[in-house]
């Protein structure tokens, strides 16, 4: 089961930032709300297959807005990402803490 409220770690350039990462599926489609670096960023247009899971997004930042995409994989309640930037990769890791 992927829908549901993960604690996430984000491996950045300024050290490690915590945060949370709500999702809900629907079919192949992804939803969800991730809170992180005080920005609260819902999203709409992801998609998931199997345990797979990808979306868009933006983040503002004290050096601007930031897009990114997120691949990863969800599995027993563990979430394992990678987000892509123009500036670079960052690992992405959590654990589920409630489900939807």
């Amino acid at each position: 089961m992927i829908s549901g409220k993960y604690a996430i770690t984000m491996k950045t350039a300024l050290g490690p930032k915590r945060g949370t990462l709500t999702l809900s599926s629907e079919g192949d489609r992804l939803s969800g709300l991730l809170e992180i670096m005080g920005q609260k960023n819902e999203r709409s247009n992801g998609r998931i297959i199997g345990n797979v899971c990808e979306f868009t997004g933006e983040i503002k930042t004290l050096m601007g807005k930031i897009s990114f995409v997120v691949r990863g994989t969800i599995e027993d309640g563990k979430l394992n990402a990678i987000a892509e930037t123009k500036s670079g990769k960052m690992e992405i890791n959590g654990m589920q803490i409630q489900n939807a």
